[in-house]
């Protein structure tokens, strides 16, 4: 019984770090696109 709670709650916490773990990603993507634009902006800025 105690094994299968275990396993349960095991699985569960994997499924968990899964879905954080795609967030994560995401919000990484998101940020490395913004960073791109602004060094874009701050080149064209400079090159004027």
């Amino acid at each position: 019984m105690e094994n299968s709670f275990n396993d349960e709650l095991f699985c569960s916490l994997k499924n968990e770090l899964r879905e954080v773990n795609a967030q994560i990603d995401v919000h990484s993507e998101q940020l490395m696109n913004l960073f791109d634009q602004k060094k874009e902006s701050l080149v064209n800025w400079l090159g004027k």
